[in-house]
């Protein structure tokens, strides 16, 4: 019974020494394959950050631009909104020029600006038509004169006449 013993006893640790080894590798690969794998998940979250810190830079600086063109587009808008506004003030203050002329009040050359004899002309004006004498070309004194701020720029600034004779 002694020999079995032994002999069993030999046996296992041959078997021992032999698996050990084996196992011993087996696990020192999992090991380096689990800090490889970890090494990896580093380098790719260090790479995507990079990547998206790029992209919201340029992302960023894109925005920058989008935002300087719309207020310069804004700009231009406005620009234009006031020279039109400015061409059509001239043309409405023409046009009253022209009817406070063809009512008997000077208001000085027709030039559609809104000088000192125009005033005095658009004050003189309403007071013999009975309007409140501000010396501006409200809408009130605008009717009254049948000067209509209808004119766009470009239009004459004459006034219509009635069917001509040959």
């Amino acid at each position: 019974m002694r020999n079995i013993f032994v002999s069993t006893l030999a046996i296992l640790l041959g078997v021992a020494w032999t698996v050990a080894p084996a196992i011993a590798t087996s696990h020192d690969k999992a090991e380096k394959a689990e800090t490889k794998s970890e090494g990896t998940k580093e380098t790719m979250k260090e790479k995507v950050g990079a990547a998206m810190d790029k992209v919201k830079e340029k992302t960023g600086s894109a925005m920058d631009k989008v935002k300087a063109k719309t207020r310069e587009a804004k700009e231009k808008v406005t620009e234009t909104k006031d020279k039109v506004a400015a061409k059509m003030d001239r043309a409405q203050v023409r046009n009253a020029q022209q009817a406070l002329k063809s009512e008997g009040h000077d208001p000085g050359p027709i030039d559609g600006v809104m000088g000192p004899r125009t005033t005095a002309a658009v004050r003189a004006y309403q007071k013999a038509a009975g309007l409140q004498e501000t010396g501006q070309l409200d809408q009130a004194t605008m009717n009254r004169l049948g000067a209509r701020g209808s004119a766009s720029p470009g239009t004459s600034s004459e006034p219509a006449r009635g069917p001509q004779r040959p």
